[in-house]
């Protein structure tokens, strides 16, 4: 049941949404200037802010300030937990679609969020898929991508401030795998992370999903998604662009699972696969042998101290 108090909240609030409108369309910077939107908190905004995604605000919205929205909620996310600032960048429509497979990426060293915009605005995606096409549910997928990307931003952070509040078991173990690995002297470990995962991605899909930074990505974003439109629902009604994305969350696990179990002659749920495979990825890809194995476990004790847990 969505709480009681943050539904009021969410009324007063969200009720305000068209003391801002136009004649047909949602003027989004003017919106965030007035004052009363300034004076919210992080909690409020993000409130109002992902009340803006659902449909029937979403589509008032006018497609060239779809990035108004995402580069507004990404400031609220970075106040709300206590992050530095990170520049959101549109490329151009001319971008290259097989340069580089994604739909929006973070570059942890250069904090900069990059964003096609061919899918911004029209919702044309190519991230996990042979061939690009148009997204019929944009407005509830581009919030799930800004909660990716902000869970990768805010496990950073964590990381290098040490204090692991907001990041999962399996994550700590991750880093302490990477504190294993010899170190290259002339990359920090925060880089030597990215060319492992890349390498995880470049071999095996199923793999990359399975480190457990993408694993809780994931899972964060679909939770905080599924947690705004319960908001949402009660103040607008279903919104059937909702069930698509749950559907298509869902197929694209079923496809996975499919795969792993013919492969593998299981009958593992996508979650049972993930605690298969988390530990195999860091056994397969950190030893050549069982002795290797224990010294990385022995490692992995030592090095418990580096992380506050």
């Amino acid at each position: 049941m969505l709480d009681k108090v943050h539904l009021s909240i969410s009324c007063v609030i969200i009720d305000n949404i068209g003391d801002f409108m136009d004649e047909k369309r949602f003027n989004l910077k003017e919106i965030f200037t007035q004052p009363k939107y300034r004076r919210m908190n992080p909690y409020q905004k993000e409130i109002f802010v992902t009340g803006l995604f659902h449909s029937k605000n979403f589509n008032q919205i006018r497609k060239e300030e779809h990035i108004v929205l995402l580069k507004e909620l990404k400031e609220v996310l970075l106040k709300k937990y206590r992050c530095g600032p990170y520049t959101m960048i549109v490329l151009p429509s001319d971008y290259q679609l097989h340069e580089d497979l994604f739909d929006m990426v973070t570059d942890v060293y250069k904090r900069r969020i990059y964003i096609r915009k061919s899918f911004v605005e029209d919702g044309i995606i190519q991230n996990g898929y042979d061939d690009a096409y148009c997204l019929d549910f944009l407005n509830v997928y581009l919030l799930d991508c800004i909660y990716h990307e902000m869970y990768h931003i805010i496990s950073r952070n964590q990381i290098m401030r040490k204090s692991t509040s907001y990041l999962d078991r399996e994550f700590v173990e991750q880093l302490l795998w990477y504190l294993t690995i010899k170190h290259n002297e002339n990359s920090s470990l925060m880089e030597q992370v990215a060319q492992i995962e890349s390498t995880f991605l470049e071999e095996d899909i199923l793999s990359y999903r399975m480190l457990p930074e993408e694993y809780y990505a994931h899972l964060f974003a679909y939770n905080q998604v599924n947690h705004a439109f319960k908001r949402n629902v009660v103040l607008y009604g279903e919104d059937k662009n909702l069930g698509k994305y749950q559907f298509d969350v869902e197929q694209e696990k079923s496809i996975l699972v499919k795969q792993y179990n013919n492969i593998h002659k299981t009958n593992y749920t996508f979650d049972e696969i993930y605690e298969q495979v988390y530990l195999m990825n860091i056994i397969c890809f950190s030893t050549k042998n069982e002795e290797e194995v224990r010294e990385v476990y022995q490692k992995l004790g030592r090095k418990k101290h580096f992380i506050k847990r």
